[in-house]
C-alpha cells in the first residue's frame, strides 16, 4: 500500500503536508516560547517534548492541563525517568492554533 501511495499521489500532497506540519511546528513553538518552556523543536517529526518551569510531566499535571487549560499531553514520566519532567504534545490535529492559545494562557 505505501509502495502504490508513493508511486501514484502526485508530489504536491507531500510539500502540502510538510507545509501544514512546518506551520504547526512555527505556531506551537512560538506558544511554548511565550509561555517559558523549554522544549524539543522536531526535525522530520510531529512530536514536542516541553518543559514548564514548576510544572513535571506526571500523569496528574497532565490531566490538570487537560481539565483547566483544555489540552491534551502525554506525560513524560510515560517515556522514563530522563522525560519526568516533560511533557509530550502531537501536532497532527488541526487544533494547534487553540492548543497554543490555551498554554499561553494557562502558563502565561
Amino acid at each position: 500500500a505505501v509502495e502504490r501511495a508513493m508511486a501514484t499521489t502526485d508530489q504536491s500532497y507531500y510539500e502540502a503536508a510538510r507545509e501544514r506540519l512546518r506551520s504547526r511546528i512555527d505556531t506551537f513553538c512560538a506558544a511554548l516560547d511565550a509561555a517559558g518552556a523549554t522544549y524539543t523543536r522536531p526535525d522530520g517529526g510531529f512530536y514536542v517534548l516541553a518543559r514548564f518551569p514548576d510544572f513535571p510531566g506526571t500523569f496528574d499535571n497532565a490531566e490538570v492541563l487537560v481539565d483547566e487549560a483544555g489540552v491534551a499531553g502525554m506525560p513524560g514520566t510515560a517515556f522514563g525517568e530522563s522525560r519526568a519532567d516533560w511533557l509530550r504534545f502531537s501536532l497532527t490535529t488541526p487544533r494547534v492554533e487553540t492548543a497554543a492559545d490555551r498554554l499561553v494562557e494557562f502558563f502565561g
